[in-house]
């Protein structure tokens, strides 16, 4: 219900502002001061704000097709802080009740850490570990048949059937979820502000923040790795017996 009326609110509020601002802001829009809106995302973009309100902050946005500014307003569940010169606006509230568990300086530690992780940490290390893998497995399922109709399991050299020789079974398929071994999990720390020094659970709190995009890509690059190599296996193998054909 409140979600609802919260809804509700911005849509009025930005039919009017919308219908405000192409009266009057338009005529002085360059006079408005660019500053930087703060996700806690991790992402940044320029802003020329024009009224903060405690569900939102509205004002323009240049488009990056054509460098013209447009009316863009955002929600305060999405924000950090939005910054002009050295003055900060924060839109994050600590309230432990409601999942603010960090402090306004944690919080702006964790999505640094965040920015520079999703800018920065490139897996392409464990996206080749992971496609190595993937041809492995697929080319070690497509050359054992450990099971025929009559005979049932059988682990000898009769399993041999050749490259290729076999069909993509279980292992094949299977494969994504076994790459996952290839996951490092970095140990994190429990914060504890009681026996740690400020310095320590910023440091700690970036690095939580780094850690969750880090891990979080490594996920997505180890599955796209293990797809793109049992995908490879599978399309020399049709190949492959196409030609014969």
């Amino acid at each position: 219900m409140f979600r609802n009326l919260v809804i509700l609110i911005r849509l009025v509020f930005s039919f009017t502002f919308f219908l405000n601002l192409n009266v009057h802001a338009q005529k002085n829009i360059d006079e408005l001061s660019v500053g930087s809106l703060y996700f806690l995302s991790g992402d940044t973009l320029a802003f020329k704000k024009v009224e903060i309100e405690k569900l939102f902050i509205s004002g323009f946005q240049k488009r990056k097709i054509n460098d013209k500014w447009f009316i863009k307003s955002y929600s305060a569940d999405d924000l950090l802080y939005y910054k002009i010169n050295s003055d900060k606006h924060y839109f994050y509230k600590y309230k432990p009740s409601e999942g603010g568990f960090l402090s306004k300086d944690e919080m702006e530690q964790y999505v640094l850490g965040q920015k520079d992780a999703k800018y920065r940490f490139k897996p392409k290390k464990i996206f080749l570990y992971s496609a190595l893998f993937g041809v492995v497995m697929s080319l070690f399922d497509t050359s054992f048949d450990f099971y025929e109709k009559g005979s049932g399991w059988q682990f000898n050299s009769y399993s041999y059937k050749g490259v290729f020789g076999s069909d993509p079974g279980f292992i094949t398929i299977s494969t994504p979820l076994l790459s996952t071994f290839l996951i490092k999990q970095n140990k994190l720390k429990l914060l504890n502000r009681s026996i740690m020094e400020e310095e320590d659970v910023l440091e700690e709190s970036y690095r939580h923040g780094y850690e969750s995009v880090r891990h979080a890509k490594n996920t997505k690059s180890v599955t796209r790795g293990s797809l793109f190599g049992l995908g490879l296996v599978i399309a020399i193998k049709f190949i492959w017996f196409s030609d014969d054909n």
